[in-house]
């Protein structure tokens, strides 16, 4: 069964911020490998939205960081 079509003009910042805030309990505080992080955000923003989530290494950006 396919999805509804969704309405893009529903997504603003603070449905966005509200969308992965919820997503502070499992991410932040936490030794995560790219996988992981990448899975977990992925999973959390596929429920709500039609999207496909990448990731892409940066050298510069410090250990610890995303």
């Amino acid at each position: 069964m396919s999805r509804s079509a969704f309405n893009w003009s529903e997504l603003d910042r603070n449905t966005l911020y509200s969308m992965l805030y919820q997503l502070k309990s499992e991410i932040v505080d936490k030794r995560l490998t790219i996988g992981e992080i990448t899975s977990t955000i992925s999973k959390h923003i596929k429920a709500h939205l039609p999207i496909k989530v990448t990731s892409s290494r940066h050298k510069p950006v410090k250990k610890g960081e995303v």
